[in-house]
């Protein structure tokens, strides 16, 4: 079946939904300290990355970090050592989450694909610059695929849809970025939340009602979207099934997102 790509617009979060941030980081730290070892030292670094945090005005409580800042204070070219570290075993792909490249490929599928992610310019790059999957992203896609923003997400994502009327967007993200949005009869926005620590109740799909599904990898992420894609299809070839459903096109069922996010 051919999708049209400009209805369909997904969204994927970068930190703690494809890459494991918290092991980027020190494993960053461990990879400068035996790039520079006459500049600083792997607990060195972690211990005063702290201090790089900024607050952006557009977005005060939600601090991030600079990377370049405190590679600069380092006297470190944040580019120069970004090309160096893509070098080493960092970029070989452990440090994504198991089924980013499958999920980053079947989405694509159904229309245009792009990381968007919170924090300054330059940090979300490294990331994803040691992330195979998404250089193979970039190098598919024609035009900007990672969109970094200092502005809270659900804002973003109510002007990316405004800008865009009749289009569905979709956003993975491990944060609860769906709260923001009032309950829609055919929400342009649907949001899927990724838990990578198995900590959260799984939580299937009821996005008419405000709610929105949890899951604990990229897969079931994956198959709620195509499912309700598949769905949004169905109901604009045939507005009536033989069961008698006459829910208007996008419109999901819950029965079948459940079984796709189990």
């Amino acid at each position: 079946m051919e999708y049209p790509s400009s209805h369909y617009h997904i969204y994927v979060d970068l930190d703690r939904t494809i890459i494991n941030t918290t092991q980027w980081l020190r494993e960053i730290a461990e990879a400068l300290a035996q790039l520079y070892p006459a500049q600083v030292t792997a607990r060195e670094f972690l211990a005063a990355q702290p201090r790089y945090m900024l607050r952006p005005k557009t977005n005060p409580t939600a601090p991030t970090y600079v990377l370049a800042a405190q590679l600069a204070a380092l006297g470190l070219d944040a580019a120069s050592v970004i090309e160096q570290l893509e070098q080493t075993a960092l970029a070989d792909g452990h440090l994504q989450y198991p089924g980013v490249a499958q999920m980053l490929r079947a989405l694509s599928h159904y229309g245009t694909v792009q990381v968007l992610t919170y924090g300054d310019p330059i940090t979300p790059h490294c990331k994803a610059r040691l992330c195979p999957a998404v250089r193979a992203l970039v190098a598919q896609q024609r035009g900007q695929v990672i969109i970094t923003t200092l502005q809270d997400k659900a804002q973003w994502l109510r002007r990316a849809a405004a800008a865009n009327p009749g289009q569905t967007i979709y956003l993975i993200d491990d944060k609860p970025v769906a709260v923001a949005f009032a309950p829609d009869p055919d929400p342009p926005i649907r949001c899927v939340q990724i838990d990578h620590t198995g900590q959260l109740t799984p939580r299937s799909i009821n996005w008419r009602s405000g709610d929105w599904p949890i899951c604990h990898t990229l897969a079931q992420a994956t198959n709620i979207i195509q499912g309700d894609i598949e769905y949004a299809m169905h109901q604009s070839n045939h507005p009536r099934s033989r069961l008698g459903d006459t829910a208007p096109a996008r419109h999901q069922d819950d029965r079948k997102m459940h079984a796709a996010a189990g």
